[in-house]
């Protein structure tokens, strides 16, 4: 297997899949998951990265999606590999296509990111004495907020129904479930216009007023609904009658699924987490299932601090290291967007 060479990083994390062209769907039910082909075994894949020359290598087999850890010697990075688990790259393509689409949400995530880390709220390791945030959760609760305020469009929102099994991917099974198919369609809109955005000081001051007083026991944050929602049961079904407890109904008789998977579930959403952020492919996921009240506490406690020093006429910078840079590279970005805004008038 040959890896690409890296420049030397020291710390941080890759996360790499190794695609099956044969089965680019998934794990569909005609599929024996006792009788999968050598690359699935993910000890025998760890013996490959040992013969490669990697370092610290280790299979996780029993994980719900089945990874070998390993590192980099050339370039320190800490690298978890999956075989064909590709809902991780769709995801990825979603989060780039709102990137790419709202002015600046990069270098907003980036000063999100930069705020947490030190105050050990983006530490979702269970190794760790408190689990936190992931980045892809903070990602979300980002767009989540941004879709209520209309400053992010709503790229899976009142989608038609599936006629055809295309954008389908089937989640690996674990031992106590069944297998799911999962919806990965999503807008690449070319007209969307975003409205006037502020500057990163009061954005970044705005969302951290907007979590210090968010009642998480009460909401749920789903992007693929278009932002944030009250966590009433069967508020799924109420609010858009073409779905069912299983999730959004199929043309019938179509030869592969009456359902495309479960939707939000309000025995596990809306009950059992103090915070729900909901996968938008994965409908059944919380992707905060791991953080417990006291992590909650801490996050809001860290958002309430900054409000109260911006109150006392703190600069951001001294909330934040690094800020001015962040700070250049939006400004940066903005001044880019507005002159294309100039050329071509429809965004």
């Amino acid at each position: 297997m040959a890896m690409p060479v890296l420049p030397r990083i020291g710390h941080g994390d890759l996360d790499l899949v190794v695609l099956d062209t044969n089965w680019p769907q998934g794990f569909s039910p005609e599929i024996d998951m006792k009788h999968l082909p050598p690359i699935y075994n993910t000890r025998k894949l760890a013996q490959t990265m040992r013969h490669a020359g990697f370092t610290d290598v280790e299979a996780v087999p029993w994980a719900r999606v089945p990874i070998v850890k390993f590192t980099d010697p050339a370039s320190g990075l800490h690298i978890d590999v999956n075989v064909n688990e590709r809902l991780g790259l769709m995801n990825t393509g979603l989060i780039k296509t709102y990137c790419d689409i709202v002015p600046n949400l990069r270098c907003l995530i980036s000063t999100i990111k930069q705020w947490a880390r030190p105050r050990a709220l983006n530490q979702p390791s269970i190794s760790e004495a408190i689990r936190t945030f992931n980045s892809y959760a903070l990602v979300l609760m980002t767009i989540g907020w941004l879709q209520t305020r209309d400053l992010a469009p709503k790229l899976q929102a009142g989608l038609q129904p599936m006629e055809s099994n295309e954008h389908l991917f089937w989640m690996r099974p674990s031992n106590s479930s069944k297998r799911v198919p999962c919806d990965t369609r999503y807008r690449k809109p070319t007209t969307w216009v975003a409205p006037h955005i502020d500057v990163l000081d009061n954005l970044v001051e705005q969302w951290f007023r907007f979590w210090a007083e968010f009642q998480f026991s009460r909401h749920v944050i789903d992007i693929k609904r278009g932002g944030i929602f009250p966590r009433i049961p069967h508020f799924e079904e109420a609010a858009q009658p073409d779905y069912d407890s299983r999730g959004p109904r199929s043309e019938p008789n179509n030869g592969w699924s009456t359902f495309l998977g479960p939707d939000v579930d309000s025995r596990t959403m809306l009950e059992s987490y103090p915070i729900s952020v909901v996968d938008p492919f994965i409908r059944s996921k919380n992707v905060t299932r791991g953080i417990n009240a006291q992590a909650l506490h801490m996050f809001q406690a860290e958002c309430t601090g900054a409000v109260e020093l911006r109150k006392l006429g703190t600069d951001m910078t001294d909330i934040i290291d690094g800020f001015d840079m962040l700070k250049q590279d939006y400004n940066g970005h903005l001044t880019a967007r507005l002159q294309q805004t100039r050329r071509d008038p429809r965004g």
